[in-house]
């Protein structure tokens, strides 16, 4: 809130680290994004060892981006809603009993533009605020985009 009182409009990076660990619903999305592609990227990738005649192979991948609400009360409040989707690459390489062994490393990308929306209201404590109460603020307060994407990729087996 601070961040858009100020007037500041800069980029703000957000912790998503920290958000999959809170927040249910964006781990959820995540979880479900890459359930949802798993088998077809394990299975191009496996095509993709068979024609490199059992070299390793890696294909970058990307989920499709899906829209969330934030479930935890302190991300709700702090961001809302926004867009996620997962990058990340398969790996097929040969494994010690000859048999591909398939990996996925992936990373959870989150974005939204920080704003206000006409007939929303939140509220906190024995106070409703309303998103028109907050954007008669915009002469001298600013939106602002929020992304980042996780600090360290969470590593994921695939095995067939």
């Amino acid at each position: 809130m601070d961040h858009y009182l100020r007037g500041l409009g800069t980029d703000l990076d957000l912790d998503v680290d920290r958000m999959l660990t809170d927040d249910a619903a964006l781990r959820q999305t995540a979880e479900h994004a890459i359930a949802d592609e798993r088998e077809k990227w394990r299975k191009q990738a496996l095509d993709e060892f068979q024609k490199a005649g059992g070299r390793p192979v890696a294909l970058p991948e990307e989920t499709s981006p899906q829209s969330y609400t934030h479930t935890d009360r302190n991300w709700y409040l702090a961001v809302g809603s926004g867009m996620t989707n997962t990058t990340g690459t398969v790996t097929v390489v040969p494994g010690d009993d000859g048999k591909p062994r398939v990996s996925l490393d992936y990373q959870v990308n989150v974005w939204d533009r920080y704003n206000w929306d006409p007939g929303k209201n939140t509220p906190i404590g024995p106070t409703e605020v309303t998103d028109a109460d907050m954007a008669r603020l915009h002469s001298t307060a600013q939106d602002w985009p929020e992304s980042s994407t996780c600090e360290a990729a969470d590593r994921c087996s695939i095995t067939t």
